[in-house]
């Protein structure tokens, strides 16, 4: 899986809406050996509680993940208002092309249930119970092991101090790691150099994801014409033969 997003934030009826730009492209190969493609469009987000002091963030609005085979899943959020509802639920329609499938509704957190649209007999079907599958954590290296530029080992200062709620000196941590990579971009333009990417190209014309959000335009009327880019995972041959290995993430591996 490959994506990038960013956030635009605005303030509405007492909470925040943070808006997400980008996309996400997940490739996963079939037992025939061929590829499918799904790009995935990310939904928006509500920072809800803030008048009550207790926040707390919820997936808002629609968003669609589309596949190379012609399948089409659009998912709307919703959450607890006012006076009724409930905090993170979801309805989500299955098509293939423009003919639905299934109605999958419930909560993401929770429990969900799905319907067939051909066949009346297949109605409030259990689909997910989150009770009953328990998630999957990250596991990483411990910090020590980990390489210079990796994210724990990079925040570690400034994470510690949080937990300490130490704010002040989490600043300070903080504004060293900033102040460090500001003297970086410095130095590279004094000697005309651009920093790299390690792992990542940018593409400026995605032609994979540009296709599949021409098709998802067509289908569902919301879009945006035009070329898509996308970061492409571009591991170089010495990296491309660690990750093969494993050797990638075992820590030892800078």
């Amino acid at each position: 899986m490959t994506g990038h997003n960013g956030a635009d934030l605005a303030f509405k009826s007492g909470s925040i809406i943070v808006k997400q730009t980008g996309h996400a492209q997940l490739v996963i190969t079939l037992p025939d050996g061929t590829k499918e493609t799904f790009y995935i469009t990310l939904p928006d987000l509500k920072i809800q509680g803030l008048i009550y002091l207790t926040p707390y963030v919820e997936l808002d609005r629609t968003t669609y993940i589309i596949s190379s085979t012609g399948y089409l899943s659009t998912i709307e959020y919703a959450g607890r208002g006012w006076l009724s509802g409930q905090k993170n639920s979801f309805t989500a329609t299955l098509s293939k092309g423009k003919e639905p499938l299934y109605k999958v509704s419930g909560q993401w957190t929770g429990e969900s249930t799905y319907t067939s649209l051909l066949n009346s007999s297949q109605k409030d079907i259990p689909f997910w119970n989150t009770k009953n599958n328990d998630p999957t954590h990250v596991i990483v290296a411990p910090v020590e092991k980990q390489g210079p530029w990796e994210s724990r080992r990079i925040w570690k200062n400034v994470a510690e101090s949080i937990e300490k709620n130490d704010v002040e000196i989490a600043g300070r941590y903080k504004s060293a790691i900033e102040i460090g990579q500001r003297k970086m971009r410095e130095e590279e333009q004094k000697v005309g150099e651009t920093w790299k990417q390690r792992f990542f190209t940018w593409v400026e014309n995605d032609e994979t994801a540009s296709g599949l959000r021409a098709e998802l335009t067509a289908l569902t009327g919301n879009g945006v014409d035009g070329n898509v880019g996308s970061w492409i995972f571009t591991p170089d041959e010495e990296d491309l033969k660690a990750l093969q290995s494993g050797a990638l993430f075992e820590g030892e591996y800078h």
